[in-house]
């Protein structure tokens, strides 16, 4: 079996490939990181999520959703705040916005 067929080879190979993958992803992770002017917010000030528990009604498990969703995907509060007031006037939505958001200065 020449060493090109080797399992453990290819394995070794898989690894690699794999791990110059991550190294990929993190210089490109930094990068953006050191492109972005926005203000980071230190791990220490971010409150640990609570658990949500079940949503009292569709709307809310909506509206969790499109928070989450925002909030991992770079939207701001803001943005999100206003399109969730847009759809649900009668929500409480700032409470809402605090478990996937940092408290507003």
């Amino acid at each position: 079996m020449s060493s090109a067929n080797n399992p453990a080879t290819k394995a070794a190979q898989a690894l690699r490939e794999a791990a110059n993958g991550l190294i990929r992803h993190a210089e490109e992770l930094e990068a953006g990181v050191a492109s972005d002017s926005g203000p980071l917010t230190p791990v220490e000030a971010v409150k640990p999520l609570e658990p949500l528990g079940p949503p009292a009604d569709a709307d809310e498990a909506a509206m969790r959703l499109v928070a989450l969703d925002a909030a991992t995907s770079g939207r701001s509060r803001d943005e999100v705040d206003a399109e969730l007031s847009a759809k649900y006037p009668n929500a409480e939505i700032s409470s809402l916005l605090d478990r996937f958001y940092p408290p507003q200065p």
